[in-house]
């Protein structure tokens, strides 16, 4: 009989080898073998209210310009073009991330939604795959907005040195940035990058890149955000005051859910990203 190995993700010491993920992936024996289980994904875990995913459900046009990006979770809420006026587009690019494509804006790009991901003010949990190749004036990734025009945001992730202080700020709230990692910009760019956030509907975000530990920042609690169904959400940009920050780099992979995930179940989904993307944890 085999003996088992501590699943790195989560599981038990099972007969057979641990599954990356968790749960047995069991040898065969002389009385037979059972099947391996399948690998996690995303949709393992309740709640996936957005998965984006460049490898699949991209639409672009003649010049290889991306025009729409759908949804992978059951939820629907599939990007389309622009509604604001950003510099350049997405352009989806094979080979961003090994031989993962990705899609790269050289000069600022938006991509855009009418449907809301996760009411305002509700728990949520997001994960973002980047290559960033600046963080100085700002680089957004993800932001809600309550406005039908998409022109007010109230919850934006991405990285900012807020007046070229030299440090990041890793979320805002649309009208200031908020706490600081204490970390320059060039600690966070021109490489594959998992970054992680967790808001529980109230009190700090905690925030995390690779395996690092999802921890709240110093600052004031986040609870701007009222709440609303809300009526959107912009891929690579927000709007807000004078605060653009239209995102230049690579994304391969955004995910949200509709829900603060424990720690488990965020190695989970870091273990899918850093393996499919090459990120170590």
């Amino acid at each position: 009989m085999a003996h088992g190995r501590g699943s790195k993700y989560g599981g038990g010491v099972v007969t057979g080898r641990g599954s990356k993920y968790g749960g047995a992936d069991l040898v065969g024996s002389k009385y037979g073998s059972s099947p391996t289980p399948p690998p996690f994904v995303p949709t393992d875990i309740a709640g996936l209210a957005l998965w984006l995913a460049a490898d699949v459900g991209v639409t672009v046009d003649g010049s290889n310009n991306v025009t729409g990006w759908a949804d992978q979770s059951d939820a629907g809420n599939n990007a389309g073009p622009a509604v604001n006026s950003p510099p350049g587009n997405f352009v989806l690019t094979p080979n961003s991330f090994g031989s993962k494509p990705g899609l790269v804006s050289a000069s600022g790009a938006e991509l855009a939604s009418t449907t809301n991901i996760v009411p305002l003010g509700n728990p949520r949990t997001v994960f973002v795959v980047a290559n960033v190749a600046s963080a100085d004036s700002g680089c957004v990734f993800l932001s809600t907005c309550p406005s039908a025009h998409l022109n007010t945001a109230v919850f934006a992730i991405g990285l900012w040195n807020f007046s070229n202080a030299g440090t990041v700020y890793p979320y805002t709230d649309g009208i200031a940035v908020s706490e600081s990692t204490g970390a320059s910009p060039s600690s966070f760019e021109d490489a594959a990058k998992v970054f992680a956030y967790r808001f529980a509907s109230s009190g700090k975000i905690a925030f995390g890149v690779d395996g690092d530990a999802l921890a709240a920042l110093s600052g004031s609690d986040y609870n701007d955000e009222g709440g609303g169904p809300g009526s959107g959400y912009l891929i690579g940009s927000f709007v807000a005051a004078s605060l653009q920050g239209y995102f230049k780099g690579t994304l391969g992979e955004i995910i949200v859910y509709d829900s603060a995930l424990s720690d488990d179940d965020v190695a989970r989904v870091r273990g899918y990203l850093g393996d499919k993307y090459g990120v170590a944890l």
